[in-house]
């Protein structure tokens, strides 16, 4: 029994049969190191002068059994013969491999966790992004989105309560609510998408202006 248990492990199998001693018949446990299969000897492999055109095939000693995972053949990634001489993956490997294989989803197409109604800009309706207090109403914005809206506006009217003259140099840090959208995005891991900016057209070498210095009067036409 024990002897049929090592026989898979036999050294025949590791050993390379140099071609002056590749006479008679085949041992059951010798395999090609061109084909990897059994049953002839690798002078005699219909393989030929291909050898170039087939992968490396590793064998899988040391590795237990149970963390193998049979495959079809050795155009697998990671593929290894077996002392059976089957073709396997480490388990790890094949759990990877057929991770890789599933399509990835982009980042436009994934659902985003629902932003907690207090965390959300009224202006870019998107999640706060260092947050200021607006001292005349004491609502909340993120720090770009009310200074933008300050500067375009003709009065500096605040957005939510409609007051004028308001300087966007009087935002106050509302450290609680950047605290609280800190937590939000550690526990969620939601990012903002900003939006693409796109550059100013460079003008054409053709279009620009020269300007010529005129050190001379210029004489019309026909005089």
């Amino acid at each position: 029994m024990m002897t049929q248990s090592t026989l898979d492990y036999d050294p025949i199998n590791y050993a390379r049969i140099r071609g002056t001693t590749q006479v008679g018949e085949v041992p059951p446990n010798y395999r090609c190191y061109k084909c990897h299969q059994a049953g002839h000897w690798i002078k005699d492999c219909r393989l030929g002068s291909n050898q170039e055109n087939q992968p490396e095939i590793r064998k899988s000693t040391g590795i237990p059994r149970s963390f193998m995972v049979p495959v079809d053949g050795p155009s697998v990634p990671g593929a290894m013969m077996t002392p059976s001489g089957q073709f396997a993956v480490p388990s790890i490997d094949h759990q990877a491999y057929q991770e890789g294989k599933k399509p990835s989803i982009p980042a436009e197409m994934q659902e985003k966790p629902a932003i907690p109604e207090e965390l959300v800009c009224s202006i870019c309706h998107d999640l706060l992004t260092d947050t200021v207090m607006i001292p005349c109403c004491g609502s909340s914005f993120c720090d770009e989105c009310i200074r933008t809206v300050l500067l375009e506006s003709e009065n500096h009217q605040c957005p939510d309560c409609k007051e004028f003259g308001v300087s966007p140099d009087t935002m106050i840090p509302n450290r609680y609510l950047r605290k609280s959208v800190d937590s939000f995005r550690n526990s969620t891991g939601y990012t903002r998408v900003l939006p693409s900016r796109s550059l100013p057209p460079t003008p054409l070498p053709g279009n620009s202006l020269v300007q010529i210095p005129i050190s001379q009067p210029i004489l019309a036409l026909g005089t």
